[in-house]
């Protein structure tokens, strides 16, 4: 579930991913994923980045969105499952941003929409 409105550590709606396991006691399983914190979204947290205003699942990655920052024209961060998951091994992450990897160097809120 993306948190794009969470405020962390002071710092005003840097925003979060909360991924939880239907399997087990509630919590138990859960993982918090924010910038900066080793599960491969790159950080520190940045003002009004908004982390998780988008989020897709596949069998293999997580892709969250972070719109509007820290780079001014957004990310998507491609996390390995395992990075997304209580107990699992980090792994090295993907960030995808205009300007980087072949992608056209202009538009804003990249990561807006993730699918």
């Amino acid at each position: 579930m993306g948190v794009p409105g969470e405020d962390l550590a002071g710092v005003t709606d840097a925003g979060a991913v909360h991924t939880f396991s239907l399997m087990g006691a509630a919590g138990a399983n859960d993982a918090w994923i924010e910038a900066g914190d080793g599960d491969g979204v790159p950080g520190p947290a940045s003002a009004g980045a908004k982390l998780g205003t988008s989020i897709h699942f596949t069998p293999r990655n997580l892709y969250v969105g972070m719109p509007y920052g820290p780079a001014a024209t957004g990310a998507v961060h491609v996390l390995p499952f395992p990075n997304a998951v209580t107990g699992g091994t980090s792994a090295p992450a993907t960030t995808y941003q205009p300007g980087q990897g072949g992608l056209p160097a202009h538009g804003e809120y990249f990561g807006y929409a993730v699918r």
